[in-house]
């Protein structure tokens, strides 16, 4: 075969084939505009693919208020199951959900470049829930995890105190009616226990079924956390209350101590 080209003509096997430059032209940008659609078609088809695995996230979780949510991009959230996944409040970038009951729960994020995202909530009670336990095992745990927590930190431990024990106990009943340090006469927290030459201080939890779970939660505080390492307390009481009518069911407080020494 033999190909020449000259001016406007194209000479094919010694057969002389009269095309016309723009035409030429013409049949090879339909190619190419075919070979890419092709390639195009490719590409969105593997990228299908991906997000089709990829834009899901499953999360099992039991029972909690306050769950919160950061898209890392502007978007809008939207319960796409309202009694299982609750939207309290979103800032357009982050969400806070309440979860509740049992069951699958759905949350939708659309991104606005047209991303879309879903969260899957598995909601499930705990099997070991604390309320099946006994309240004084219930509070050696919380005990025993806390003094890991001091050992951590070069702290020394600390002691058990049947009188703050009673005294959180209380505190843990009154949580229930009024989620707050100030008690539901109105005093501070510490009046539960009668004046005395001591430092007092206070942790209070909601929503957590397990001593594990809790003393977690209060060791991300910074706050809880501080009143957990404090070097100067040396006395733990716990109280834990189960309310099944209640939002959050399981309430928690420590009651931490330090006598003042007597002076003479």
């Amino acid at each position: 075969m033999k190909l020449l080209k000259s001016g406007k003509c194209l000479i094919i096997d010694n057969k002389l084939n009269y095309l016309q430059g723009s035409e030429w032209l013409g049949m090879n940008k339909k190619y190419l505009v075919l070979c890419w659609a092709m390639v195009l078609a490719f590409v969105v088809m593997c990228s299908s693919t991906v997000m089709a695995n990829s834009n899901e996230r499953t999360v099992q979780i039991n029972p909690l208020n306050g769950y919160k949510i950061d898209a890392n991009a502007p978007a809008v959230f939207e319960s796409l199951t309202p009694d299982q996944v609750e939207i309290v409040q979103q800032d357009g970038r982050t969400v806070e959900l309440n979860l509740h009951g049992e069951g699958d729960g759905y949350l939708a994020i659309h991104y606005r470049s047209g991303y879309e995202f879903i969260y899957h909530f598995i909601i499930k009670k705990e099997a070991d829930d604390a309320s099946k336990q006994r309240a004084d095992d219930i509070a050696r745990q919380v005990l025993d995890l806390v003094n890991e927590e001091r050992c951590k930190a070069g702290v020394t431990p600390l002691r058990f105190s049947a009188e703050l024990q009673s005294a959180a106990a209380i505190r843990a009943e009154e949580l229930t009616r009024k989620y707050s340090h100030t008690r539901p006469d109105g005093t501070k927290f510490s009046t539960v226990l009668p004046d005395g030459k001591y430092t007092l201080g206070e942790n209070i939890a909601c929503g957590s079924s397990t001593a594990a779970r809790v003393v977690e939660l209060w060791m991300n505080s910074p706050g809880h956390r501080a009143n957990i390492l404090r070097s100067d307390y040396s006395e733990l009481g716990v109280g834990y209350m189960y309310n099944e009518n209640s939002g959050q069911r399981h309430y928690w407080v420590q009651l931490f101590r330090h006598p003042m020494p007597v002076r003479h």
